[in-house]
């Protein structure tokens, strides 16, 4: 798993989806994963923004699946039909290979 950092991965997504700071990841079969990075979740308007962030990088990517990486919050929960995974950015880097796209 790696970050989109080549310009031939970055090129395939659409202009208004890299403009709005939504960050992907490219799993071991080459689709992606969205993913939104926040410092906490806790206040309302910044979790409904992060929320309404990851629907879109989703429904763009036809997935139901995506993480929010925060600074120590843990949660699993469903928005608008995504599994959204909120996970600690200490158990993303430990959990590395191990979040894959099912």
């Amino acid at each position: 798993m790696s970050v989109t950092s080549t310009a031939s991965n970055v090129s395939k997504l659409p202009e208004n989806l890299l403009t709005k700071w939504h960050y992907f990841i490219m799993n071991e079969n080459n689709s992606f994963l969205p993913v939104q990075v926040t410092y906490e979740l806790s206040d309302s308007d910044t979790k409904q923004s992060e929320l309404r962030g990851l629907a879109e990088a989703c429904k763009y990517l036809k997935t139901n699946k995506g993480i929010i990486i925060t600074f120590d919050e843990e949660e699993n929960f469903a928005y608008k039909n995504i599994d959204v995974s909120v996970i600690p950015v200490y158990k993303y880097f430990l959990q590395g290979k191990s979040l894959k796209k099912s």
